[in-house]
């Protein structure tokens, strides 16, 4: 059975991981939204992105 300490530490781990992952998550959340709008040419790495967002109309045209 693992000490408390070595519990601990890999706790911080596996959280750690688990952060690692979801921030991947949300991007690819994000697109998939925007997809679904007609939106296809964002890019959600970019420091801009904001600025990106407000300048983006779906392909029908809608504003």
């Amino acid at each position: 059975m693992p000490s408390l300490e070595q519990e601990n530490d890999r706790r911080r781990s596996r959280e750690r991981a688990w952060l690692v992952n979801e921030r991947g998550q949300h991007p690819s959340r994000v697109k998939g939204l925007l997809i679904t709008q007609g939106i296809r040419d964002f890019k959600t790495a970019r420091r801009d992105w904001r600025e990106q967002l407000e300048t983006l109309r779906p392909a029908d045209g809608r504003v």
